[in-house]
């Protein structure tokens, strides 16, 4: 079940999700996010 969440970062995470998005590695904020999340579980 996904819930919505909403959190704050730094500008310098702000530009690297940015940086992300504009190579089209991902689609959304979300898919950043969770990649990143996911790292952390391994």
């Amino acid at each position: 079940m996904n819930k919505p969440v909403q959190v704050t970062v730094s500008d310098q995470a702000t530009s690297f999700v940015s940086r992300e998005l504009e190579s089209g590695r991902f689609d959304t904020v979300d898919e950043v996010v969770e990649a990143g999340l996911r790292m952390f579980s391994m």
